[in-house]
Formats: C-alpha cells, structure tokens, sequence
C-alpha cells in the first residue's frame, strides 16, 4: 500500500475509535483502551436489557487484515441487543450455505436503513455467534465507501460464547487462516453475564 495512503487509513481508523469512545461514552457503555487486536471490553450495566452496540470492519487492520473494531463484547443476560456494523471493505464473494443468511434476529436485517432480505448477496463478512444461533450478513460496501447493517437479536442464557466471521476472508490456501484464527481480528468473544 502506498505509505501516504497506509498513513491515511491509520489517521481515519484512529479518529473513528475516537468517536466510537466518545459515543460510548454519551450512550452510557464503556470502551476499554487498547489495541484493535488485542481483547477490548464493551460493557454494560446488569440492569440493562437494550443494548445498541456499534462495530466497524477494517479492511486493512494492523498485518493488513480485516478487523472488527471490538472482539470482546461483555452483555447482561436476557438483553434485546440492535447491534450496527459499519463496513468499509469491499471485498467478497457469495456465501452459500447456512451463513448466506442471517439466523436468529428480531425482526429483518437492514442494510443502510432499508429493512431487506439478503439472498444469493455478495458476503463481505458475518458476524455469528453460532452457539446463539446468531447470524448477521454483511455485504460488501461499494469502493471507496461503507455499506451499514443494523440487526436486533436477544441474548437467551448466560456463558462465554466464540463469535466468527464465517466468510472466509483471512491468509492461506482456503481464506482460514490469518485474522480469521486470530482473536481480535475475524473472531473474538462475547460473555453474557447473569
């Protein structure tokens, strides 16, 4: 990448972790400082039970990878969770199978604030809990811009749960290796607390 442009992206994804604090912040949640691949916490009250949680894929994160912006996501049990995420990457393919579509959500999924049903789309990247039997879709975003998805799911029981991109987007042969193993990348975790 040209160093004036890798210079940029960096300016651009500090400056947006900024305002994210800052919302989460006036929003009343909390973001702990640090990395974007190393855990970050998103915590909220116990008490709490609507979550608004904001998440921004990186095309080009630390290593040139993908990377969501937050990979530790802490929520009270029992939680109606509207969960946005802002991409920027415009990489992608068709994703088949159970992953093409989104599982698990309140409601449909809106894609820049149109509420629509997503098949046989362009998959950038998913947001999937499998172990909740959540999925959420993220097409690709057009050059040079972002595409905005907004979907609301329930948290149903208490645990430590693994959330995945399921479309492979990392290093290697099949796209699994890379951000798509490293926590804090493609994948991270999500604790309900009780």
């Amino acid at each position: 990448m040209d160093p004036v442009l890798k210079h940029i992206a960096t300016a651009m994804t500090v400056a947006m972790l900024a305002t994210l604090a800052i919302i989460f912040t006036l929003s009343g949640t909390h973001v702990a400082a640090g990395r974007t691949n190393t855990s970050q916490a998103h915590a909220v009250t116990a008490a709490a039970r609507a979550v608004n949680v904001r998440l921004v894929i990186n095309a080009n994160g630390p290593h040139g990878w993908p990377t969501f912006t937050l990979s530790r996501l802490k929520l009270p049990d029992n939680a109606i969770v509207h969960l946005t995420i802002v991409n920027n990457d415009n990489g992608g393919g068709a994703l088949a199978g159970p992953f093409g579509q989104p599982q698990g959500l309140i409601g449909p999924e809106r894609v820049n604030g149109k509420a629509i049903t997503l098949s046989n789309v362009s998959v950038a990247h998913t947001f999937t809990v499998p172990a909740l039997g959540v999925n959420i879709v993220v097409p690709t975003a057009p050059n040079n811009g972002t595409v905005t998805v907004e979907a609301t799911f329930r948290v149903t029981r208490t645990g430590s749960f693994r959330w995945q991109c399921m479309a492979p987007c990392g290093t290697g042969a099949t796209g699994w290796s890379g951000p798509m193993a490293t926590v804090g990348y493609m994948t991270g975790n999500l604790e309900v607390q009780g």
